[in-house]
């Protein structure tokens, strides 16, 4: 009996797996190297440097443009701006560079030194206009970066003793608000300020890794063993079969999930047929 019971769960499970999977529809497919940086923007334009290139496909997957970007030497970071103006951090060099939408450099690069920071780790792009996070990991500090004024807006000093945490590994802004990843998989929201709102422990979902970090819409999502997990901030977390394995990476826009595999990223829609 406790033998019929463990097939008919197994089975419920795998149906439940292949419900899910049928839900996942590809709608394209691009190419991308191991190595490689990448990126989405709100028009569904995906952005991929290698080699010191940097390379822009349209929504059909088409290639529009490809520029060298030699003088930045290696990209950390790739940051839609908006729809006409994309920014480019290099760790290496600390500095910023801002392409138009053709990726033509529209003018010099930003020594982050302008701002009196030297250790720059990370960066991304705030919903405030012109803004950008910067974190200073080695001296503890988070900056928001006024590029238009080139001016710093803001800082949140003594940033460990504020999490009372070691490293951070990535950091992403949703809806206003900003997410910090540590190195021990907890996460912590910020707001539009640099004030601590809240605070997540690793016990909020098993998370395989510490860069899958995505928040959306306000849910935030993570990976883990070939599955999606959406959490909303009160708590309740939805667990959805990935559409294949190898997944490495991913993103959302809207209702568009790309996934990211070794020399693959896969741009998928989700209809929910609950």
């Amino acid at each position: 009996m406790k033998f019929l019971t463990v097939i008919i769960l197994f089975l419920c499970l795998n149906a439940s797996a292949q419900d899910t999977l049928s839900n996942w529809k590809l709608i394209e497919t691009y190419p991308i190297e191991e190595d490689a940086v990448w990126n989405t923007d709100m028009l569904q334009n995906v952005y991929v440097v290698h080699n010191r290139m940097i390379t822009k496909y349209d929504s059909t997957g088409i290639k529009k443009f490809s520029q060298s970007i030699k003088s930045l030497g290696q990209v950390k970071e790739i940051m839609p701006i908006n729809t006409m103006k994309l920014v480019l951090f290099s760790e290496d060099q600390q500095a910023l560079c801002m392409l138009d939408n053709t990726l033509t450099m529209t003018e010099d690069l930003i020594d982050l030194s302008e701002f009196n920071i030297v250790n720059a780790s990370l960066a991304t792009t705030s919903s405030q206009p012109e803004k950008i996070w910067i974190l200073d990991q080695l001296n503890s500090r988070l900056l928001l970066l006024d590029l238009a004024g080139k001016m710093q807006y803001q800082e949140v000093r003594n940033l460990k003793g504020v999490l009372g945490s070691t490293d951070i590994t990535s950091m992403i802004e949703s809806s206003g608000h900003l997410f910090l990843l540590t190195d021990d998989y907890s996460f912590y929201e910020f707001d539009v300020y640099g004030s601590l709102i809240k605070a997540y422990g690793s016990a909020e979902g098993s998370m395989a890794t510490k860069s899958h970090l995505f928040p959306s819409e306000n849910k935030i999502f993570w990976l883990s063993v070939n599955r999606l997990y959406a959490m909303d901030y009160g708590g309740e977390t939805t667990i959805v079969e990935l559409p294949k394995p190898g997944i490495i990476d991913f993103k959302k826009v809207g209702d568009i999930y790309y996934f990211r595999t070794a020399d693959k990223i896969l741009k998928y829609a989700f209809k929910n047929t609950r």
